[in-house]
């Protein structure tokens, strides 16, 4: 995939963008924003094999934090658009599948939706 944040291009396996601290549940993975702030931070995976991702699962089962990888870009976005490159681009939003597109866009906004979660 060819990943634009900010201007910026990168080639990534694999891309990670969240408010919060937790992924999958309760496994920290960053230690840098939470769902209070107004900060989207995206994780560009490069080079993605089966022997980096058991690393990636080590760093977040033991520091609960993915920012010591150095194969992993992170970067604080406003805006960050995928293009698929030889093949569409497959999205979730929280562990739900949303579908194959050729482009996808992810924009900071001001914009909340208030939840009240028993």
């Amino acid at each position: 995939m060819e990943v634009k944040v900010d201007n910026e291009k990168i080639m990534a396996d694999w891309i990670l963008c969240t408010n919060s601290k937790y992924y999958a549940g309760p496994h920290s993975i960053t230690n840098d924003t939470n769902i209070f702030e107004n900060r989207i931070v995206a994780y560009i995976f490069k080079d993605l094999t089966r022997i980096k991702l058991l690393y990636y699962v080590w760093l977040i089962l033991t520091k609960g934090d993915l920012t010591p990888a150095k194969s992993v870009i992170k970067k604080e976005l406003n805006r960050l658009k995928i293009n698929g490159v030889n093949n569409k681009v497959l999205s979730q939003v929280d562990g739900e599948n949303c579908g194959y597109d050729n482009t996808l866009e992810i924009q900071k906004t001001d914009r909340f939706i208030n939840l009240l979660v028993p």
